[in-house]
C-alpha cells in the first residue's frame, strides 16, 4: 500500500497562497519551489477541504 495519492483539482475562484512576508506593493508573494514554480502546500489544501467538508456535514444533519 502506498502513502501517496495524485489529486487533480480545479479552482472555482482565484487561488493565492502567500509566504507570510511583505515585499513592497505585493502583500503576500506566492509560494514557489526551488526552481521558481508555484506550488500549493498540502497543509493549505487540507485546511480548505476541512472547511468545505465541515460546511457540507452541517447541511447533511
Amino acid at each position: 500500500m502506498s502513502d501517496k495519492a495524485l489529486v487533480l483539482a480545479s479552482a472555482l475562484s482565484h487561488v493565492h497562497v502567500g509566504v507570510g512576508r511583505s515585499e513592497g506593493i505585493v502583500d503576500l508573494p506566492v509560494i514557489r519551489d526551488g526552481t521558481g514554480v508555484f506550488f500549493l502546500p498540502a497543509s493549505s489544501l487540507k485546511g480548505s477541504m476541512k472547511t468545505a467538508l465541515a460546511c457540507c456535514n452541517k447541511l447533511w444533519k
